[in-house]
């Protein structure tokens, strides 16, 4: 179990103003593609909560919002076994899903959920993610990432909805978390 007080908050990797900027690109590039379309946006909790209520207030395309929390790191910077804490609740069948999460870093959370939705016969899916981990990745893990805010190293990061065991999901940047 890591110990917080043993860490502090690095390198600020990507301010509030290049965030703003972006989610805003990437909701422009989402209305053109949905333009005439109805659009669920399924939002993975914890972590991107921020994320995509700043995306979903600048979406112009119909759209309805629901929720699925799958968790795996917990008090760890290390993914572990998933956690399923609830699955989403709406029909989707026939419909357009634009998955919502916070980051790509091993793709085990993305490629298991849009497995899962994929069972429940949705038109589409494309995933939305704001931060991708440029890293290698295991192939059963792959998943098409349809729109990437950012492209960040392989550092463990908090801030704008990512935490380090439930703190600085709160922070408007996002930075690396550092040993002291």
């Amino acid at each position: 179990m890591l110990k917080q007080e043993e860490y502090k908050i690095g390198k600020t990797l990507i301010s509030s103003k290049e965030i703003k900027k972006r989610v805003k690109e990437i909701a422009a590039e989402i209305n053109k593609a949905y333009k005439g379309k109805e659009l669920c946006a399924l939002v993975l909790l914890k972590g991107s909560f921020i994320f995509a209520a700043d995306l979903l207030r600048s979406f112009k395309v119909d759209s309805y919002i629901d929720f699925m929390k799958v968790e795996s790191y917990g008090a760890s910077m290390t993914s572990r076994k998933l956690v399923w804490h609830f699955k989403i609740t709406d029909d989707v069948k026939g419909k357009h899903l634009l998955v919502i999460d916070d980051m790509c870093d091993s793709g085990k959370t993305l490629s298991n959920a849009v497995k899962y939705l994929k069972t429940l016969k949705p038109a589409d899916i494309k995933v939305c993610v704001l931060l991708k981990k440029i890293r290698k990745r295991n192939k059963k893990n792959l998943v098409k990432l349809d729109y990437v805010g950012f492209k960040i190293p392989d550092t463990f990061v908090i801030g704008y909805g990512l935490d380090f065991a439930g703190k600085y999901r709160n922070l408007p940047f996002i930075a690396k978390m550092v040993k002291k």
